[in-house]
């Protein structure tokens, strides 16, 4: 577990390096407290996520394009998310990855799976195996508009 601060310090040095690649064509808008800053959550959760908005999401950066990381508190629970302003997903490619988020891990060797999203499915496990079946990533996305993470995990100082 290491603070929220250093997570987000991790995704802004990727995105540091990123935006350099696009010529600055795209942002990176975050939005989190800085009471919910050095609450403790899983190592390498957020990176990926931000990752996937880019490379997915965004098509390789266009001007114009924005990613948002926020944090809030609701009860006893810590919601990041992370979003997009990029193409976003049809309805049956959103519904197999909602699937596939909630199938058995199958391998076929060291490594690989059979056509699975794999970093989404690796962070949502690590998240169901640390903390619990409640816990992981729900993901939402509209074509056109867009795509958005939602990462629910406890609160934990």
């Amino acid at each position: 577990l290491v603070p929220l601060a250093e997570e987000i310090r991790h995704v802004q040095d990727f995105v540091s390096i990123q935006l350099i690649r696009c010529d600055y064509a795209f942002s990176l808008e975050v939005d989190v407290s800085d009471s919910l800053k050095e609450k403790k959550v899983l190592k390498l959760i957020l990176q990926p996520l931000v990752e996937n908005a880019l490379y997915h999401g965004l098509n390789y950066c266009m001007e114009g394009d924005r990613i948002s990381l926020g944090a809030v508190r609701e009860d006893s629970h810590l919601l990041l998310t992370i979003s997009d302003n990029g193409k976003g997903m049809a309805a049956e490619e959103l519904e197999k990855l909602q699937k596939q988020l909630n199938q058995k891990q199958e391998f076929t060797e060291l490594g690989k799976r059979y056509g699975q999203s794999i970093g989404i499915k690796n962070i949502h496990t690590r998240i169901r195996l640390y903390y619990g079946g409640y816990y992981g990533l729900q993901i939402s996305s509209q074509p056109g508009r867009g795509t958005s993470v939602r990462v629910i995990l406890p609160m934990m100082d």
